[in-house]
C-alpha cells in the first residue's frame, strides 16, 4: 500500500511573520507608504534572501511590550541590553549606535564628571533612560517623550544636558529643532558606551531572527550593507571591510586551486580522496562564514569612530573660528573624503571583478541626472575658474529605466576628471539620443575638457585597472587608477561602450553609450524626485 503523508497531500503555506515598526530616526521611519529607513530595507532585504516572509505592522508604542503580548513576532532593530536578556529572545547584534552627552558651548561643560549631578534631559520611556540612571546616578532627569523636545530642553536651559544616541543627534540637528536656533551645541563623548541592536523575537519566532541576522552578516560581506546605507542616508563605513575582502578574495582563489589538484588525485585516489575533498570544502565553508563574521564585526568597530570623525567635521566647519583653524579642519575633512573615496573604488572593483555587483532597474530622468552632476561640481569648478556647462538634445527622451546611481558615477568621474587635468577653459558634458528601439533606448554622452590631453599611445590602456595616462600624474594628482577601469566595466554592464578622442595640450573628449529601458508615455511630463521619504519621530 502507497503511503501519503499528509503534508504531502496539502501542503502548509508559509508562515507570515509580524514585524513592528516605529519611528525610530534616523533608522526607521513611518511614511503614508508604510515603514521606510535603513533598518527597513536591511531586514527586507535579508528575510528576502532567506525566503522569510514579512507582514509589517504600525506599532503606536515601544517594541517589548508589542513583543511581550504577542502582537508583532519580530522587531527590526531591537536595542540588546542585560535587562532583556532572558525575557525577549534577540539575535546577535548587527547594528551599533554610539552615544554622548550634548551640551550648551556656554555652559562650559566639557567633561562627564562635571555633567554628574546637573539636570539630564533624556528620552522617556526608552533604553537610554536606564543607562543615563546608571551613568550619572547623581543627576536630575527631565524626562521627554518626543525626540525633538530633548534637544530643545538643552537649547532653552531647561536641562543641562541631553543623553543621545550620536547618530540621532546628528539628525536632529540637520532637520532644526525649535528653540536651538542661534544655540551652538557640543557632544561630550562617552567612551566605551554604546547601544547595540538585534533582531528582537517573540517564543515562537526565534529562528527567523537567527536566520534573518545571520544573513546581514552576508549583506555586510558582499557590500549589499553599504548600498542600502547610501541609499537611505545612513553612513555604513567600509573601510576594515574593503581590505579584508580583498585579500579574503586571494586566500579562497588559492584554496580552490587546492582543491581543484585534490580532486585531480580524488581519481585515483577513489573514495578515500574524495572524503578529504568534502570536509575541505566544509572547512572552507566554515572559513568563509567565520571571514563573514568577523568583517561584520569589524564594520562595527570602525563606523563609530568614523561616524564621529566625518559627523564632527562637518559640523566643526559650520561653527566661527580662526581662518587657519578652518583650513586645517577643511584639509582633514577633504583627505578623510579621498580615503574614503579610494576605499569605495577598490571595494567596487573587488564586486565586480567577482561579479557580485547587481544593476538596478527603475525609472529616472537622464536630464536630471546631468543637471545633478553638473550642479555637484560645479563648486570645484569654479575654485579652479574654469566654466562647466551641459547640451542635453531634445530628442533625449524624458523618463527611461536603467540604474541611475551608477550612470551618475560614470559621469560624476570622467566630469571629476576632465576638472581635475584642466587648468584653463571648462569642461562640458553632451547627452543625445542614439538610437530608439521599441522597448529599449541608446543614448551617448560627451564628457570634454580642455586639459593636458592623453597621447596616442597610452590611450588604449587608460581603461585598465590601476593604469594611469602618465605616472606623473598619480604624483602630482593622486588617484588609485582604477576610476576609468571601473567606468569602463560599468558602461559595459549597461550593455554600451567607451572610447576617448584626445592629442597632448589640446585636451580629451570622453565618449560612451549606455542602453536604457523606455517607459510608457506619461500624461504629466514633470520632473519627480528620484528619491524621497517622509520623516516624522519609538526607541528600540
Amino acid at each position: 500500500m502507497l503511503m501519503l503523508s499528509a503534508g504531502w497531500l496539502f501542503p502548509q503555506k508559509p508562515r507570515i511573520y509580524r514585524i513592528g515598526y516605529a519611528n525610530f530616526p534616523p533608522l526607521i521611519w513611518k511614511t503614508p507608504a508604510g515603514p521606510a529607513g535603513f533598518a527597513v530595507e536591511v531586514a527586507k532585504e535579508a528575510a528576502r534572501r532567506k525566503k522569510i516572509e514579512l507582514e509589517w505592522v504600525s506599532l503606536p508604542g515601544g517594541p517589548e511590550a508589542a513583543l511581550k503580548s504577542g502582537t508583532i513576532d519580530l522587531y527590526p532593530i531591537f536595542a540588546n541590553t542585560p535587562q532583556r536578556r532572558g525575557l525577549i529572545h534577540m539575535s546577535r547584534p548587527w547594528w551599533e549606535s554610539p552615544l554622548a552627552l550634548i551640551v550648551d558651548r556656554r555652559s562650559n561643560l566639557k567633561t562627564l564628571d562635571q555633567v554628574d549631578g546637573r539636570r539630564l534631559s533624556v528620552v522617556d520611556f526608552s533604553v537610554t533612560q536606564n543607562m543615563a540612571h546608571a551613568l550619572f546616578p547623581h543627576s536630575p532627569h527631565v524626562m521627554k517623550i518626543p525626540y525633538e523636545e530633548v534637544l530643545q530642553a538643552a537649547c532653552t536651559g531647561e536641562a543641562d544636558a541631553e543623553f543621545l544616541t550620536v547618530s540621532l543627534y546628528l539628525e536632529l540637528l540637520q532637520q532644526g529643532v525649535r528653540g536651538c536656533e542661534g544655540v551652538s551645541l557640543a557632544p561630550i563623548f562617552i567612551p566605551d558606551v554604546s547601544i547595540s541592536y538585534s533582531i528582537g523575537a517573540r517564543a515562537g519566532a526565534e529562528r527567523a531572527a537567527d536566520q534573518i541576522a545571520a544573513e546581514i552578516v552576508d549583506l555586510t560581506y558582499d557590500g549589499t550593507l553599504a548600498r542600502l546605507g547610501a541609499r537611505s542616508g545612513e553612513i555604513v563605513s567600509n573601510q576594515a571591510q574593503l581590505v579584508r575582502s580583498l585579500s579574503a578574495e586571494r586566500r579562497m582563489t588559492n584554496f580552490l586551486f587546492v582543491v581543484a589538484i585534490g580532486l585531480a588525485a580524488a581519481a585515483v585516489l577513489v573514495g578515500w580522496q574524495n572524503r578529504r575533498v568534502r570536509k575541505a570544502r566544509e572547512s572552507a565553508e566554515r572559513a568563509r562564514k567565520a571571514e563573514a563574521e568577523f568583517l561584520a564585526h569589524m564594520s562595527h568597530e570602525i563606523r563609530t569612530p568614523m561616524n564621529g570623525v566625518l559627523g564632527m567635521l562637518s559640523l566643526a566647519l559650520e561653527t566661527n573660528m580662526a581662518a587657519e583653524t578652518h583650513e586645517y579642519l577643511e584639509t582633514a575633512n577633504h583627505s578623510a573624503l579621498a580615503l574614503l573615496s579610494v576605499l569605495n573604488d577598490i571595494l567596487d572593483f573587488s564586486k565586480i571583478d567577482a561579479g557580485k555587483l547587481e544593476m538596478e532597474s527603475i525609472e529616472f530622468s537622464p536630464k536630471q541626472m546631468v543637471e545633478q552632476c553638473v550642479k555637484t561640481l560645479s563648486q570645484e569648478a569654479r575654485r579652479k575658474g574654469l566654466s562647466i556647462v551641459q547640451e542635453i538634445g531634445r530628442d533625449v527622451p524624458e523618463w527611461c529605466i536603467g540604474d541611475p546611481n551608477r550612470l551618475r558615477q560614470v559621469l560624476l568621474n570622467l566630469l571629476n576628471n576632465g576638472i581635475k587635468f584642466t587648468d584653463r577653459g571648462g569642461v562640458s558634458v553632451k547627452a543625445e539620443l542614439g538610437r530608439l528601439g521599441s522597448t529599449d533606448v541608446a543614448l551617448h554622452f560627451e564628457v570634454r575638457d580642455t586639459g593636458m590631453g592623453i597621447p596616442l599611445s597610452q590611450q588604449e590602456t587608460i581603461f585598465q585597472a590601476f593604469k594611469q595616462a602618465d605616472r606623473s600624474t598619480t604624483r602630482k594628482f593622486g588617484g588609485t587608477g582604477l576610476g576609468l577601469a571601473i567606468v569602463a566595466r560599468l558602461v559595459e554592464m549597461m550593455n554600451g561602450r567607451i572610447w576617448v578622442e584626445s592629442e597632448p595640450d589640446r585636451g580629451s573628449a570622453f565618449h560612451f553609450t549606455v542602453v536604457l529601458g523606455r517607459t510608457p508615455v506619461r500624461e504629466n511630463g514633470g520632473a519627480e524626485p528620484l528619491v524621497g521619504h517622509a520623516r516624522g519621530a519609538v526607541q528600540g
